[in-house]
């Protein structure tokens, strides 16, 4: 009998994992979210690289518009081709947003290429390289091993660095991919405790620490004052357990 409940108990452990992974495609849709939020950086890329032609970015922000109704497949085609004539920062631009066209088209090998690409060169912004070193990192969670993907977030998970609870969020999901749950809770407990860390970042380390067996968010105590009068009953003036005598 007591193979029966613990089948039953693994079973609903790994329903719920699957259940917060769905939940959690986080990673992902943070991929897509940022790399089209870039898109608006073109409107003020002549402020930001006085150094780049200004035909470059007129001819940068013209093919987002070309590609904007295109079949994934097709834009990232088209604006990999700019890429490859461009260069530098307009460059990466339009390497990272075929990265985005390509995830839309479900082809996450290319995107992870594409991010790596920028990622890799030295002539780039290095707010873009790290940028696309995250994307990339998130996008391979799952099809590359741990070790790989830490050495490749090493610099990310600094103290300093701005991207450190990003970082710890895709370590901690490739660790708990790997079965090394105490990196996975080490990195969740990190991001939940840290007060700089954002709200719904925390929320969510907090949710899957609780869910991998590790310590759950504590609740904040709730002042006397504000308790039910149900739950004070019995220590001011409630009957005693066991009824009156």
């Amino acid at each position: 009998m007591a193979d029966i409940f613990e089948q039953v108990d693994e079973a609903l452990r790994e329903d719920r994992m699957r259940t917060l992974w769905r939940r959690y495609g986080w990673m992902v849709i943070a991929a897509a979210v940022l790399i089209v939020a870039g898109t608006a950086a073109v409107v003020a890329w002549r402020s930001y690289e006085r150094g780049v032609a200004e035909e470059q970015t007129a001819a940068l922000t013209a093919t987002f518009d070309a590609t904007a109704e295109s079949e994934p497949a097709e834009a990232v085609a088209r604006l990999t081709a700019f890429a490859n004539e461009a260069g530098g920062n307009i460059a990466a631009l339009a390497r990272l947003q075929a990265g985005a066209r390509a995830i839309e088209g479900d082809d996450r090998e290319t995107a992870i290429a594409l991010y790596r690409q920028v990622a890799g060169d030295g002539e780039v912004d290095p707010a873009l390289r790290e940028l696309a070193t995250m994307l990339a990192a998130s996008l391979a969670v799952g099809s590359e091993g741990l070790d790989s993907l830490r050495s490749r977030l090493a610099a990310m998970e600094a103290s300093n660095s701005p991207w450190r609870f990003w970082a710890g969020e895709i370590i901690a999901a490739a660790a708990i991919d790997a079965g090394d749950l105490a990196l996975a809770r080490e990195r969740l407990t990190a991001i939940s405790d840290d007060i700089d860390a954002p709200i719904g970042m925390r929320a969510r380390a907090a949710e899957l620490l609780a869910a991998i067996g590790g310590e759950p968010a504590r609740e904040e105590p709730v002042p006397a004052g504000e308790r039910p009068m149900a739950e004070e009953g019995g220590a001011e003036g409630g009957e005693p357990e066991g009824g009156a005598q």
